[in-house]
């Protein structure tokens, strides 16, 4: 029997909406004033960007003792090492001109002062810090050209040789001059001289995002508006949204550089805020005016018409944004400090978000009323009955349900199956954009000599209580497993040794430390690299360190992704089981069903599932036209952090479109509906709302996805597949599919259960006119 919906008290949001509404002034007000506040004041503070990588294993052990052994006195006085590459078609190292090009580069490159000023009490004092400290060559190891580590013959007969640069200062003007140095040096007709490293190829992706992000936001600003317009028919309508996402990404923005000075976070967690913050900013308050602008058609005053929005789709949206925040918070329990706070940054705009939906939209629409539709455009914006082709094809799929689970299953499993063989690691220098310009250095490298000179292989050797790395029985130890490593070395008749050339030692000044880089022949996440340094770590130095093998760690930046994929693998039972956890909790209070949560789990989790595959074969095998469309080559590994922040990220965007149309359907099957017309009426009455919220994600995803990053590139690529999967397969398919089958079964509640609170929807099941019926 259909209870009496006027007889129950509004709902918390509806509440909200009204008192929203009744102080709409000073609700924008205060919210416009946070904005300006907020992003004033950030713009005072310098963001740390700079978080501990918190490694595990020996990768962690080596990182703690190359801080507290070799460490300068001011930190930021520590750099890295760069590698300058010179070629010559004809000339070998042996020629004058030769020798007087490198030399001289290298004079110029040691000649570079950063010249900066303090103030103390009244006297500036001026300080001249020196760029780069040691660089070693070819002449200066003193070794014939035929056996020197640092020369190779190119294609055309010329020598290509390379010189190592220490970076005594690791800042972005550093480097800056030290490439302005390098691609201004003027070197005689015929030479090539490249530079790449770790720090100028950070510097350069940086600059790259940072660009990419500035054509993105541009971007996505008009194709949303233009998505929008379709939606609603009206200009003033489709602002609105984008407005609103936009406050919660600058105020979010502006919270966080303060929450840096405390706990820094990850460089781009801005880029993260903009992803997510138009996706779930704008995706909410479509939602919702959707329902206001319904609402007015069907004849109820502007007051009503909010508390009945906000009754139905304002609770939704808020459940929603709570099931998002959730689901991020899975993030948590990696206890990673970059997942921390990239969990941080999402976690922020989510509740941004749901905050302005829940105040600043009732305030605004309370101020528009119907102006809501002014500047409307003819023919667009125009919403058939029965759904449309969704509405089409739920009927369908209502009339053969199983059939047409069966086929959509098994399709989405197929997708899925890559997922198996997925290969988690680092992209490397492969992965880089050819707009990186100090690729083109890597290339060099890769072609002549390895990729490992940019990142060896570190071991470091402990003294221990000796106090003392010169002890006669520490250095035949260390002798020893540089021959070892010397005899898995490239060489002309072993192209695929381990291990590259020169090897580099460092003692630090308490002499209790020593510090042995070896090049590593492959690229970060290259099976050659991981093998190579498996036989560091298992082999060579039990080997030379056999009575004290743990006074040696091994680790480097592969070692740091092994270390890291070994934490991971064994903290994403904990995450995926806490994220399904917590969000079939929240769904079982709110649907009160235990059937409907477990359900959608399972949904979401196969098209999850189904995006990695994808992923897998866009990225790892390279599918057909992709990598032409993308503007990238695939490199057979996915990133390593990737698959359990999309999981999270995804999860909790997946459930938006899933509590939306079940609340609908709730709605109607609470007003009195069989179960059946109650999933046809949902599914049909939210399709034009669910597409248009999705396409907005996929556009949004898919600007991502043009970046030339290949970390985001895959970001945006998931994301877009894992929102189409669910917003079609999932919602239009699978939902009312499984729905149909399970019939009244799929509200069922165990006894032990029914003490759980009752959230219902308000108001009672209606078909509110089309767009085209109304528009007084």
């Amino acid at each position: 029997m259909q209870k009496n919906r006027n007889a129950e008290a509004p709902s918390f949001t509806a509440r909200m909406a009204r008192w929203s509404a009744r102080h709409r002034w000073r609700v924008v007000i205060a919210w416009v004033l946070l904005v300006v506040v907020v992003t004033f004041a950030s713009g005072l503070v310098d963001p740390d960007t700079d978080p501990s990588m918190g490694a595990p294993g020996d990768s962690g052990a080596l990182i703690d003792l190359l801080e507290e052994r070799f460490q300068a006195a001011d930190p930021e006085e520590t750099g890295s090492e760069e590698v300058v590459v010179f070629s010559h078609p004809s000339l070998t190292v042996n020629d004058k001109d030769y020798r007087e090009t490198v030399q001289a580069l290298l004079e110029e490159l040691q000649a570079l002062r950063l010249v900066g000023s303090e103030v103390i009490g009244s006297t500036t004092v001026i300080s001249s810090i020196r760029i780069v400290g040691e660089a070693t060559s070819h002449y200066d190891i003193g070794a014939s050209r035929e056996n020197s580590p640092f020369v190779a013959q190119n294609k055309a007969g010329g020598d290509v040789t390379f010189a190592l640069i220490d970076l005594q200062v690791d800042s972005d003007e550093a480097i800056d001059m030290v490439v302005e140095t390098v691609e201004g040096f003027q070197a005689p007709e015929g030479f090539e001289v490249l530079i790449g490293g770790p720090g100028t190829q950070n510097l350069q992706i940086t600059e790259l995002v940072d660009e990419d992000f500035s054509r993105a936001f541009v971007l996505n600003l008009p194709i949303t508006f233009i998505i929008l317009i379709i939606a609603f028919g009206a200009a003033v309508a489709a602002a609105i949204p984008i407005v609103l996402a936009l406050f919660a990404i600058f105020i979010a923005n502006g919270l966080l550089a303060f929450i840096t000075q405390v706990y820094p976070l990850l460089d781009g967690y801005t880029e993260i805020v903009l992803l997510i913050g138009l996706a779930t900013g704008i995706d909410y308050s479509l939602f919702i005016i959707t329902r206001f602008r319904a609402e007015r058609r069907a004849g109820r005053s502007k007051e009503e018409a909010l508390m009945a929005a906000f009754g139905t789709s304002g609770k939704a949206v808020f459940f929603a944004g709570i099931t998002v925040v959730f689901a991020l918070t899975g993030m948590f329990l990696i206890g990673n400090t970059i997942f921390n706070g990239i969990a941080i940054a999402a976690i922020i705009v989510v509740a941004l978000a749901i905050a302005i939906s829940m105040t600043l939209l009732p305030a605004l629409l309370s101020l528009l009323g119907d102006k809501v539709n002014r500047l409307r455009l003819p023919f667009i914006g125009r919403t058939r009955e029965g759904g449309g082709i969704w509405g089409a094809i739920a009927d369908r799929v209502l009339a053969r349900p199983a059939v047409s689970a069966i086929v959509v299953t098994v399709g989405l499993l197929a997708l899925a199956y890559p997922v198996l063989s997925i290969n988690l690691g680092d992209n490397g220098a492969r992965g880089l954009h050819d707009d990186v310009e100090s690729k083109a250095a890597l290339v060099k490298l890769e072609e002549n000599f390895t990729l490992g000179l940019t990142s060896p292989a570190l071991v470091v050797v402990d003294a221990g209580e000796k106090q003392n790395v010169f002890a006669p029985d520490i250095q035949a130890s260390v002798k020893k497993l540089i021959d070892l490593v010397e005899d898995n070395t490239v060489s002309p008749e072993n192209p695929d040794a381990a291990f590259g050339a020169p090897i580099q030692t460092d003692i630090n000044n308490a002499g209790d430390t020593e510090l042995i880089m070896i090049p590593i022949n492959g690229d970060l996440s290259d099976d050659n690299a991981i093998d190579a340094m498996n036989l560091l770590r298992d082999e060579l130095i039990p080997q030379a360190f056999e009575d004290t093998p743990d006074r040696a760690v091994a680790s480097g930046n592969t070692g740091f992704i092994m270390d890291f994929k070994d934490y991971l693998t064994t903290r994403t039972p904990l995450v995926v089981g806490g994220v399904l956890a917590l969000v079939f909790v929240l769904l079982l209070v709110v649907f009160r069903s235990i059937i409907i949560p477990i359900k959608a789990v399972i949904l979401n989790v196969l098209s999850v599932a189904a995006a990695y595959g994808f992923l897998v074969l866009v990225f790892q095998e390279g599918l057909w036209g992709f990598e032409w469309l993308l503007d990238f080559e695939a490199t057979g590994i996915i990133n390593l952090w990737l698959p359990l922040f999309m999981f999270s990220l995804i999860f909790g965007l997946s459930q938006d479109y899933h509590i939306f149309v079940l609340s609908r359907i709730k709605e109607c099957y609470e007003g009195g509906r069989s179960n059946e017309e109650s999933v046809s009426i949902g599914i049909k009455a939210t399709a034009p709302t669910i597409t248009s919220a999705a396409v907005i994600i996929v556009a949004v995803a898919s600007i991502f996805a043009f970046t030339r990053f290949m970390m985001l590139k895959q970001l945006g690529v998931g994301l877009a597949v894992a929102v189409l999967i669910d917003a079609t397969l999932v919602r239009s398919v699978l939902l009312p599919a499984s729905m149909k089958l399970l019939g009244d079964w799929n509200w069922y509640l165990p006894s032990w259960l029914q003490w759980l609170p009752h959230v219902r929807m308000e108001e009672r099941c209606v078909d509110l006119p089309a767009e085209a019926e109304a528009d007084s």
